[in-house]
Order: C-alpha cells, then structure tokens, then sequence
C-alpha cells in the first residue's frame, strides 16, 4: 500500500531509523516525522546518574533508563553537553539539530518544556540549515563529523532534505 506518513523514534541515542527505515524511504523518495529527538529528555542533560522516576513516569520501565545502559547513555550526554556549551548554545537545541539534518527526517515532534522551547526550537531549525559540522555518536564516541561512506553513494536521504520542528 501507499505510506501517508510514517512516524518513529530516532535520535541521537537511538538511531535504528537509519538502518531500517531510512533506506526505504530514500529508494521511495519519501521522508519520516519523527518523535523524542530529545529521547524522553535525556539529551536535556537535566538527568544524572541519581535521577529516579516515578512508576506512573514511562521512562522508569524504558530500559534506556536503566542500569549500565543508562550510565553509558549519561557518559554520550555529558560529551555532548561539552560540544554544545562550547557552541554557547543549549543541549537541547545541538540534538534537534542533528536529528533535523537528516535529510529522511522531514519533521521532529519535540515536547519541550520550560520557557524556552521557542528559543531552542529556532536555534535547531537554524543550525539543522546552517554550514555546521556534524555531530555524529558512534558506539560511545561523541565526533563532530560522521565517518567517512564507503560506499560511494552521495544521496543520503529523501525528500528534499533537512526537516523542520514540531512543537
């Protein structure tokens, strides 16, 4: 059948989008939205090792919440927060622009909280657009550009290229 819209996770932390989804969407010239480019605010760097949710709260079931994979996952975190302070600019706003410049990624569905989110919703538009490096995670490793395609094949997404937020 026909695709009116997919919609999945993918961010920084959780990236099966790019192996599974993304190369169908590229041969078909399609783009995804996708939702918790913060990854339930763990790329807020508001959480530390000590944080405890609530059992009504959906992160204290998600094992990316849990354990050494929440350690590891709070290691990535504090690397990205070095990159984005030296950019001046909020954590928040340095991972929707990485998921912004994916070029299937057509829209990010972001719940942001506090006064902000309009500030850091147009800083991640603007730099997703802008002549910046990227920032690429790599098992653990935080590099401000992907490793090198040796594939040959330029054409890294579909539809246009570059998404825009939603709020």
């Amino acid at each position: 059948g026909t695709v009116a819209c997919l919609q999945t996770p993918y961010n920084l932390l959780r990236r099966e989008f790019e192996a599974e989804l993304q190369p169908w969407l590229r041969d078909h010239g399609r783009g995804a939205v996708v939702y918790e480019p913060l990854c339930r605010g763990l790329l807020t760097g508001k959480f530390d090792a000590r944080q405890r949710f609530a059992d009504s709260d959906l992160r204290a079931r998600d094992e990316r919440f849990q354990g050494g994979r929440y350690l590891r996952a709070l290691t990535i975190v504090a690397r990205l927060q070095l990159l984005a302070k030296r950019a001046g600019e909020p954590l928040a706003g340095l991972a929707l622009a990485w998921t912004l410049r994916n070029p299937a990624v057509v829209a990010a569905i972001a719940a942001l909280q506090a006064a902000a989110p309009v500030v850091v919703a147009t800083w991640a538009h603007d730099m997703a657009h802008a002549a910046v490096d990227e920032v690429h995670v790599q098992d653990g490793t935080v590099l401000l550009a992907p490793p090198e395609d040796d594939s040959g094949d330029d054409s890294s997404g579909a539809a246009g290229g570059g998404g825009r937020l939603v709020h």
